[in-house]
Protein backbone atom coordinates (compact mmCIF):
# COMPACT_ATOMS: atom_id res chain seq x y z
CA UNK A 1 0.00 0.00 0.00
CA UNK A 2 1.69 3.18 -1.32
CA UNK A 3 1.21 6.09 1.49
CA UNK A 4 -0.14 9.20 0.66
CA UNK A 5 -1.01 12.69 2.24
CA UNK A 6 -3.49 14.24 -0.33
CA UNK A 7 -5.22 16.76 -0.20
CA UNK A 8 -9.15 15.99 0.41
CA UNK A 9 -12.17 18.58 0.29
CA UNK A 10 -13.91 19.06 2.90
CA UNK A 11 -17.64 19.68 2.97
CA UNK A 12 -18.26 21.62 6.54
CA UNK A 13 -22.08 21.23 5.94
CA UNK A 14 -22.37 17.62 6.08
CA UNK A 15 -19.65 17.70 8.46
CA UNK A 16 -21.55 19.82 10.95
CA UNK A 17 -25.04 18.17 10.06
CA UNK A 18 -23.51 15.02 10.84
CA UNK A 19 -22.11 15.91 14.06
CA UNK A 20 -25.26 17.31 15.40
CA UNK A 21 -27.03 13.92 14.67
CA UNK A 22 -23.75 11.93 16.87
CA UNK A 23 -23.65 12.06 20.79
CA UNK A 24 -20.51 13.80 21.51
CA UNK A 25 -18.49 10.90 21.82
CA UNK A 26 -19.44 9.61 18.82
CA UNK A 27 -18.66 12.76 16.81
CA UNK A 28 -15.41 12.99 17.86
CA UNK A 29 -14.85 9.21 17.23
CA UNK A 30 -16.44 9.18 13.84
CA UNK A 31 -14.30 12.66 13.08
CA UNK A 32 -10.89 10.70 14.24
CA UNK A 33 -12.04 7.84 12.65
CA UNK A 34 -12.34 9.72 8.73
CA UNK A 35 -8.74 10.77 9.91
CA UNK A 36 -6.92 7.23 10.42
CA UNK A 37 -9.53 5.95 7.36
CA UNK A 38 -7.93 8.93 4.97
CA UNK A 39 -4.59 7.87 6.38
CA UNK A 40 -4.39 4.15 5.66
CA UNK A 41 -6.21 5.28 2.42
CA UNK A 42 -9.40 3.05 3.20
CA UNK A 43 -8.03 0.40 4.93
CA UNK A 44 -9.32 0.20 8.43
CA UNK A 45 -9.88 -3.40 10.02
CA UNK A 46 -13.26 -4.03 12.01
CA UNK A 47 -11.20 -4.79 15.15
CA UNK A 48 -12.74 -3.15 18.35
CA UNK A 49 -9.66 -3.21 20.24
CA UNK A 50 -8.21 -1.85 17.47
CA UNK A 51 -10.53 0.81 16.84
CA UNK A 52 -10.83 1.79 20.27
CA UNK A 53 -7.18 2.62 20.08
CA UNK A 54 -7.25 4.69 16.83
CA UNK A 55 -9.71 7.28 18.12
CA UNK A 56 -8.13 7.18 21.89
CA UNK A 57 -11.07 5.38 23.39
CA UNK A 58 -11.35 2.66 26.14
CA UNK A 59 -13.12 -0.38 24.80
CA UNK A 60 -15.64 -0.08 27.28
CA UNK A 61 -16.39 3.68 25.61
CA UNK A 62 -15.95 2.78 21.99
CA UNK A 63 -18.68 -0.51 22.41
CA UNK A 64 -21.52 2.55 23.87
CA UNK A 65 -20.90 4.41 20.66
CA UNK A 66 -20.22 2.00 18.01
CA UNK A 67 -23.96 1.38 17.15
CA UNK A 68 -23.85 5.29 16.11
CA UNK A 69 -21.14 5.17 13.81
CA UNK A 70 -22.10 2.10 11.67
CA UNK A 71 -24.61 4.36 9.97
CA UNK A 72 -21.94 5.73 8.66
CA UNK A 73 -19.74 2.81 8.04
CA UNK A 74 -20.21 -0.25 6.18
CA UNK A 75 -18.74 -3.84 7.42
CA UNK A 76 -17.22 -5.45 4.43
CA UNK A 77 -14.90 -8.77 4.42
CA UNK A 78 -13.53 -7.59 7.92
CA UNK A 79 -13.05 -4.27 6.86
CA UNK A 80 -14.80 -0.77 7.66
CA UNK A 81 -16.09 1.32 4.26
CA UNK A 82 -16.93 4.36 4.12
CA UNK A 83 -19.12 5.08 0.53
CA UNK A 84 -18.06 9.02 0.87
CA UNK A 85 -14.70 8.56 1.67
CA UNK A 86 -14.11 5.91 -1.10
CA UNK A 87 -15.32 7.96 -3.65
CA UNK A 88 -13.39 10.98 -2.73
CA UNK A 89 -10.00 8.82 -2.65
CA UNK A 90 -10.77 7.43 -6.18
CA UNK A 91 -11.36 10.99 -7.30
CA UNK A 92 -8.00 12.44 -5.66
CA UNK A 93 -6.46 9.11 -6.99
CA UNK A 94 -7.82 9.66 -10.33
CA UNK A 95 -6.54 13.50 -10.39
CA UNK A 96 -3.18 12.87 -8.94
CA UNK A 97 -2.59 10.20 -11.77
CA UNK A 98 -3.57 12.63 -14.22
CA UNK A 99 -1.13 14.78 -13.03
CA UNK A 100 1.73 12.79 -13.08
CA UNK A 101 0.92 11.32 -16.74
CA UNK A 102 0.54 15.24 -18.15
CA UNK A 103 3.87 15.95 -15.84
CA UNK A 104 5.92 12.74 -17.49
CA UNK A 105 4.87 14.09 -21.04
CA UNK A 106 5.92 17.24 -20.13
CA UNK A 107 9.20 16.11 -19.31
CA UNK A 108 9.64 13.94 -22.06
CA UNK A 109 8.28 16.71 -24.34
CA UNK A 110 11.07 18.95 -22.94
CA UNK A 111 14.17 16.34 -22.39
CA UNK A 112 13.52 14.01 -25.28
CA UNK A 113 11.17 15.42 -28.29
CA UNK A 114 12.30 13.50 -30.96
CA UNK A 115 10.44 10.62 -29.09
CA UNK A 116 7.50 12.22 -28.38
CA UNK A 117 7.41 13.40 -32.01
CA UNK A 118 7.71 9.76 -32.86
CA UNK A 119 4.84 8.52 -30.50
CA UNK A 120 2.21 10.89 -32.23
Amino acid sequence: MKHTNTWRKQNVNEEMILSLSLSDDAALAYHRLILVYRARDGVVKDDDQKLARMVGFQARRWKRIKHELLEYFTVTDGYLRHAAEDAEMAEVKQRADSRSKAGKRNADARWHPEVVRNEE
